[in-house]
């Protein structure tokens, strides 16, 4: 992991930031930014931790904050996903995996949140239809080998790819749909992702965003208004 010091910012930082709050430390606001206010919270858990005090945020820093929030954050769930429908690996890449860090699951917790409305949404046309994952959370390494954004919203478990499979020999929708069926569901903030063949990238980023991988798919949305 990278050092996060004064100066910083991200949303790793932002991710800190909710821990030291969660655990009754005032590092200032929620707002991604490495300030004073951060450095002086990390300095407190550090000292009531036993650690060197120099409020940076190295791997021993790191590792003692998410031992503490393994006991204070719940395993990201919903009645029909789990913290594995986001840890998802590629079996050639297992080297490079690392589980989604505790400091993340509040997000991961809202990504399944929207997944669940996706399903309940997706159900009322395709009865048969089984909502998965085909990307999900990704540690820094992996994200690399993959092509990922530098910044993706993976790495922070803020984002999912989601695709559909049925187990009995019916009409399932394509990414096409899956994907008007986001964007009339989230038309006011998050990330989509669309106009891909494989997938429909979701999440759960405060600002409304939306993005196609083919021109000819931006092209269509500026004409019909959706993709």
């Amino acid at each position: 992991m990278a050092l996060m010091k004064k100066g910083c910012k991200g949303e790793d930082v932002r991710a800190v930031q909710e821990g030291l709050t969660a655990l009754g430390i005032d590092c200032g606001p929620i707002d991604g930014k490495f300030g004073k206010k951060t450095k002086a919270g990390v300095e407190a858990f550090q000292r009531q931790n036993a650690l060197k005090v120099d409020g940076i945020v190295g791997p021993i820093t790191d590792g003692a904050l998410e031992a503490k929030l393994k006991n204070l954050y719940p395993e990201p769930k919903t009645e029909h996903y789990s913290l594995a429908d986001i840890n998802i690996c590629r079996p050639a890449l297992r080297h490079l995996w690392q589980d989604l860090p505790v400091k993340y699951y509040p997000n991961a917790q809202k990504v399944l949140e929207r997944m669940e409305l996706v399903r309940e949404k997706l159900l009322r046309t395709w009865p048969y239809a089984v909502l998965q994952v085909r990307n999900g959370y990704r540690p820094e390494a992996y994200n690399k080998q993959v092509g990922g954004a530098r910044k993706s919203r993976h790495l922070y478990g803020q984002a999912v790819d989601l695709m559909c499979k049925t187990d009995v020999i019916q009409y399932v929708p394509n990414c096409y749909q899956i994907g008007v069926l986001c964007l009339a569901l989230f038309n006011e903030d998050g990330g989509l992702g669309l106009g891909s063949n494989t997938n429909v990238h979701m999440d759960i980023r405060e600002k409304k965003t939306r993005w196609y991988y083919t021109y000819k798919t931006m092209k269509a949305w500026e004409k019909n208004q959706q993709y």
